[in-house]
């Protein structure tokens, strides 16, 4: 006879911390999963509704979308998958432009007519055999046509029947967009779709660190002519070579991102030679990018996952760095960080100052006496009740850095070369006002990696208890990247945009106060920049004496920011980085989406 046993808590604080943690996610999975039952069926019922060949009808008459394909090596059951799909596409006007090599022209014509409802609706444009260039062949095909847009697609590649649908009711409400993509799935041989690719709003920074958007695209066409025309000549990949070099040109808010899964890529092993070989070729177009920028850098293939890119920046100049470290007591945690600081830190200037919030540890203060005697630190006393906002506030008040890094006492084990990497990846766009890094529970678990929306109602930490060496969901732990906010443990900001929001709102004591003043900073128009290149161990606040959670005043200040993350998919999960719930209807729940988009298009109110 079996028994029911109940797991009793552990007793030490670490592991009890733990414990709890994990009840209060099976909590929240149970609600979850019963909120997600009842949202699902209500996706059903509102899906048997829907028709969406009525509300396409009401876009009205306009030029065809432009499909161009290009085929480097015909494998003739995936181009036939290919086309189609774009044959069975709900959206009826479009036209395909195939690109290919001569040699090729005869099983090119086959494929095409084994496809159905084709209507006469594609052209075969072919090049000799040896001077064949993806880029100058589909760029000759560009130019010859007159769509305002141009989409690109490979031939081992298919489109969902709505993708078209989605795109021209895009450019309906946003004629002058410049670029749009999609999220993705992997599919397998059989048809099945594997590995979701829920994606982030456009983020340059997080271009450089995967080819994140894709093959699959529509351009404004005089940018993709452009960046084409340009690419034939140089070296790497090409589509990425295309989409890196209309990122320059394009204004990010003139990107649009449809997050639904509307095509398909075939599923790739990282590890294999094929892999391996277009990693290098995407690995050259990133250094290219970057070097046109003139952002000094190396770019590196991650070792574990091919499609990723290790980036490491040199600073374009050193300005002064005032470090900021508020403690009370725990002489041992500030003689580790100090001490684990100074070792790994070849930057210059910098200075360090720690605010001492009524410390009465004789051994603290022996400490901080000695290292200001011998000029490591000064102190800068603080009374009254504990304010992290505040005492923080008036500590940057008395600094002349033109950079301010925000540093718990409860941090150590720098990586080397650490505060270089800050300064160098706030220096890649003046619009970037802080940049934090990767963190570490002391047992090697990740405690940050920029915090998101998406999850919990206001935000939570990415990839949260992951292992040391986790990858992240499609690799973003591990990427550079764009985020909404950061941690304030360990913050690298511009004084100029500290100063202009105001710092600190001292509202928020305790909780919430880096939160809020990333939003703050987001809604002035500045950036954040999450780098996984900077590593360090948090303990996790060990120090703090109280915790009063201003969530209900974080809710009411920033209650409809909270509600979207662009940086955070709405088809992942409100408990962690990972696929949800509903990803099982995202089919009907994108059809429920068209339709409601179609509806409220200019077209279709006129």
């Amino acid at each position: 006879m079996s028994e029911s046993v109940t797991a009793l808590p552990p007793k030490d604080t670490s592991s009890l911390r733990r414990w709890l943690r994990s009840v209060e996610f099976r909590v929240r999975d149970w609600r979850y999963k019963l909120r997600s039952a009842g949202q699902a069926a209500w996706i059903r019922q509102q899906a048997a509704r829907v028709n969406l060949p009525r509300l396409l009808a009401r876009l009205g008459p306009r030029e065809p979308l432009t499909v161009v394909c290009a085929v480097e090596s015909l494998d003739a059951p995936k181009l036939q998958r290919c086309i189609q799909s774009l044959a069975d596409q709900l959206y009826p006007n479009w036209r395909l432009e195939l690109v290919g090599k001569a040699g090729d022209g005869a099983g090119l014509q086959d494929v095409l007519q084994r496809c159905e409802r084709f209507a006469g609706r594609a052209r075969i444009h072919l090049g000799e055999d040896s001077a064949w260039n993806a880029a100058r062949a589909i760029a000759a095909c560009v130019a010859e046509c007159h769509a305002s847009h141009v989409g690109l697609l490979a031939g081992d590649e298919a489109l969902a029947d709505d993708a078209l649908a989605w795109i021209a009711a895009i450019l309906d409400r946003h004629p002058g967009a410049a670029w749009l993509y999609a999220d993705e799935a992997s599919l397998t041989e059989n048809g099945e779709s594997v590995a979701f690719h829920y994606k982030p709003d456009f983020t340059p920074l997080y271009m450089w660190a995967r080819f994140f958007t894709g093959t699959f695209s529509f351009y404004r066409r005089d940018l993709l002519l452009g960046a084409l025309n340009q690419a034939e000549h140089d070296g790497g990949d090409k589509l990425y070579d295309v989409a890196l070099r209309v990122a320059e040109n394009a204004k990010p808010e003139d990107v649009q991102h449809i997050p639904h899964v509307l095509w398909f890529s075939p599923p790739m092993d990282p590890s294999e030679p094929p892999a391996r070989q277009r990693a290098e070729r995407r690995r050259q177009a990133v250094s290219a990018a970057l070097a046109r920028r003139g952002i000094p850098a190396r770019v590196r293939i991650h070792e574990r996952d091919s499609r990723l890119h290790e980036l490491r920046f040199e600073p374009r100049t050193f300005p002064k760095v005032s470090i900021i470290i508020p403690t009370r007591n725990a002489a041992a945690l500030v003689k580790a960080c100090v001490t684990s600081l100074r070792a790994a830190t070849r930057y210059r200037p910098y200075e360090i100052v720690v605010i001492d919030h009524q410390s009465d540890e004789a051994e603290l203060r022996d400490y901080l006496s000695e290292q200001s005697a011998q000029g490591v630190l000064r102190v800068m006393p603080y009374e009254g009740r504990f304010n992290f906002a505040d005492m923080n506030n008036q500590a940057v008040a008395v600094t002349d850095g033109e950079l301010v890094l925000l540093l718990n006492n409860d941090i150590d084990g720098f990586c080397d070369g650490w505060l270089e990497q800050l300064v160098a990846t706030l220096q890649l766009d003046e619009r970037i006002a802080a940049v934090g890094p990767l963190l570490y529970y002391p047992d090697g678990t990740i405690q940050h990696a920029g915090i998101f929306f998406g999850m919990g109602r206001t935000g939570r930490h990415g990839h949260v208890d992951l292992p040391h060496d986790a990858l992240g969901y499609c690799g973003r732990l591990r990427s550079l990247q764009e985020v909404s906010c950061l941690t304030g443990a360990m913050l690298l900001l511009r004084r100029s945009a500290f100063d202009a929001s105001g710092g600190f709102d001292v509202k928020y004591p305790e909780d919430f106060n880096d939160i809020d003043l990333c939003l703050r900073l987001q809604q002035a128009g500045w950036r954040l920049a999450y780098t996984p290149h900077v590593t360090a161990y948090h303990y996790s606040s060990k120090t703090r004496r109280t915790k009063v959670d201003h969530r209900r005043i974080m809710i009411q200040q920033w209650g409809d920011r909270l509600k979207r993350d662009p940086f955070y998919s709405p088809h992942l999960s409100a408990r962690r980085f990972e696929v949800g719930e509903l990803n099982r209807v995202w089919e009907l729940r994108k059809r429920v989406e068209l339709a409601a988009y179609l509806s409220q298009t200019p077209a279709a109110n006129q």
